[in-house]
């Protein structure tokens, strides 16, 4: 199984991903180190690590020298772009952040939002007003922090950062590799995607939430019959 999504990892070529997994493998070394059943482990992790980066550096180096052709200025500051301007995933990213600043600024959004879904006729004008190559008009904003602010307003994005500071304590003080590596992998992914605008990855993020969240309660609750 674990071979199974190496390989789909691979094949994605997902730089965030990627990263995560190089995060995830320094995470379990250190959390293991002092354990000699995990000694042997720790080293078959770091040679499938690097491995796996080794095999994917080709693919990544391209799309890392890629995106260095991001004109940030540009992205800030330019009114139209016209269909042949040559876009990157950072480049458009950035965009989506400036439309979300004059969102706040014109649209008075920041307390109240959209409201849920309600933003997409308001973005896709703005991308109709920078001519921007047309199937960018219907792109949510590939950042969930953002797409969450746009909607349902800051009090929605706190309850979000509460969510996943609890999480990450919840995970850390549980001790469970599984539910640390879920709650840096999704902070991070956030940061590039819209994960709960998606049914699946809503699903995803509700079922290890929960489990996070419950696995906690039934440890706490062992202790206390424990000490009673």
């Amino acid at each position: 199984m674990i071979l199974f999504f190496l390989i789909l990892l691979l094949l994605l070529s997902s730089k965030m991903m990627l990263f995560n997994l190089l995060i995830g493998g320094f995470i379990y070394i250190y959390k293991n180190k002092n354990i000699k059943i995990y000694k042997a482990k720790s080293i078959y992790m770091v040679v499938i690590i690097f491995f796996i980066i080794g095999i994917s550096s080709i693919t990544l180096t391209k799309r890392f020298l890629f995106e260095k052709d991001t004109r940030v200025n540009e992205i800030i500051t330019k009114k139209e772009f016209g269909n042949s301007y040559p876009w990157t995933g950072s480049s458009i990213r950035l965009l989506q952040l400036r439309i979300l600043k004059e969102q706040i600024e014109e649209d008075n959004i920041f307390w109240r939002g959209f409201g849920l879904f309600a933003s997409r006729q308001n973005v896709k004008e703005r991308h109709q007003e920078f001519d921007t190559y047309y199937t960018f008009h219907n792109y949510n904003y590939h950042n969930q922090y953002a797409q969450i602010l746009s909607e349902t307003g800051v009090f929605g994005l706190i309850l979000l950062l509460a969510m996943i500071l609890t999480a990450m304590i919840k995970a850390i003080r549980t001790n469970n590799f599984l539910f640390i590596m879920f709650c840096v992998t999704t902070t991070m992914i956030f940061f590039t995607e819209s994960l709960l605008w998606r049914q699946q990855g809503l699903f995803v993020f509700t079922i290890f939430y929960c489990l996070i969240v419950s696995i906690n309660l039934n440890k706490k609750a062992l202790n206390s019959k424990i000490i009673l």
